[in-house]
């Protein structure tokens, strides 16, 4: 029984009369899986491996976000962060569940999830929607259909050929990477991976590795010619062979005596090389595909190149999990009041010792952490009494800077004290 079946095997088709929903150019928008051919490479799948494993350590949750304020977000206790907090559905962990969205992601410019829920009645009396879980649906065929009142439904079938029903668009999480030619999908103009280019930067990778072991296997088996000095026949020609090659096989000088007529001549075949400089611009070409560096892939990068890479593959990837998520998760009025889905990203975990250092010397001053979470990032397990929020006397609110100053001066005029 095929994910499809599983999730959607309760609910019933409504009879209404449906219909393929057109886009503006009046194309039938139906999606079909195309992105499983460059998949077999090794250097694709590192570099989605990459963006897969930074993605996974991300926490989600659902916040309030205040209006009056860009960063002062509150974390709700609500069912939802049950969810993000463990377990995604029954077959996979949240950390599962975001590298499996990724890895559909940038194989097919599409991912769906289906979000299951039920109905509640909520404390004001009105019935409300309770989620329970998150499925990524990874379909051979996406369709969209609409109904005569205008709503657009989607229909998805996998690879075993099994059908969901009509869902709403609305009810389904779409997370889409180049959205641009198509109006439904992500990637080209069919709602589909546009592997053409990589593909033929891949055929020659792959011609270049066959030929190396081809001329490996030539360069061990050919190692000269033996050319007789007289017309032998067939029979006399095997067994003068014969005997040089035993001859050969039992010297241990290296060194060969032969009474035949014959010259060898040995042939100096080099085993073939390919230039690093043409390897690396393979690895690149298709790493930078992903928005991958090699350092990266390496686990080699810098400090300034991991922030390079969340800047540039890994910051866009959140914000559209975020959005995504909040436009079905949250009604309009919800979003209104300041509900929002956000991914929390700790860049510092992976950076240096020393850029850690330095960022603790900064924080500390100001206030910004407290003891356990400064713990955490150096690998220490939280102590009793750590929520303890730290900050240097050095440093003072600078809306009381003036009357503190003012203070400091009264006491110096008057000969008293000062405390620094």
């Amino acid at each position: 029984m095929g994910l499809i079946n599983t999730i959607f095997q309760t609910m019933k088709n409504k009879k209404q009369v449906k219909s393929y929903t057109r886009m503006l150019n009046g194309e039938i928008p139906v999606f079909s899986n195309f992105g499983q051919n460059i998949y077999s490479s090794d250097l694709v799948k590192s570099a989605i491996r990459s963006i897969a494993r930074e993605i996974s350590k991300v926490q989600i949750a659902s916040v309030l976000k205040k209006k009056e304020s860009i960063n002062e977000v509150t974390v709700l206790d609500d069912n939802l962060n049950s969810i993000f907090d463990c377990v995604a559905n029954p077959f996979m962990t949240m950390p599962d569940f975001l590298e499996k969205i990724i890895w559909i992601l940038e194989l097919n410019m599409n991912v769906f999830i289906y979000p299951t829920f039920r109905y509640i009645i909520g404390k004001n009396g009105t019935k409300q929607k309770e989620y329970t879980g998150f499925y990524p649906l990874d379909p051979v065929m996406v369709e969209f259909i609409q109904d005569l009142s205008g709503t657009i439904f989607v229909r998805f079938t996998d690879k075993d050929g099994m059908v969901s029903p009509e869902i709403k668009y609305s009810e389904v999480i779409h997370i889409r990477k180049d959205y641009s030619l198509n109006y439904y999908f992500g990637g080209n103009e069919n709602g589909q991976a546009d592997n053409r280019e990589i593909l033929k930067i891949l055929e020659a990778n792959n011609k270049m590795i066959e030929g190396i072991g081809a001329a490996i296997e030539t360069s061990l088996k050919m190692k000269g010619i033996i050319t007789a000095k007289s017309v032998l026949d067939e029979v006399k020609i095997k067994k003068a062979r014969e005997k040089f090659e035993k001859q050969f096989l039992d010297s241990n000088s290296g060194l060969v005596a032969t009474d035949l007529a014959v010259d060898v001549t040995p042939f100096n075949i080099e085993p073939a090389k390919i230039e690093s400089s043409t390897m690396e611009f393979i690895e690149k070409k298709i790493f930078r595909n992903h928005g991958v560096s090699v350092a990266i892939v390496n686990g080699t990068a810098s400090d300034n190149e991991k922030n390079l890479f969340y800047q540039q593959t890994l910051e866009p990837i959140l914000n559209k999990i975020s959005y995504s998520f909040s436009k079905v998760l949250f009604t309009q009025k919800e979003r209104d009041e300041g509900h929002k889905i956000m991914c929390f990203y700790n860049l510092l975990q992976s950076a240096s010792l020393e850029t850690k250092i330095k960022f603790t010397d900064i924080s500390s001053n100001i206030g910004l952490n407290k003891v356990n979470e400064l713990r955490n990032l150096f690998g220490y397990m939280p102590v009793v009494g750590g929520e303890v929020r730290i900050q240097s006397l050095n440093y003072i609110d600078s809306d009381i800077a003036s009357t503190y100053q003012l203070s400091k001066t009264k006491k110096s005029e008057e000969g008293g004290n000062i405390d620094v």
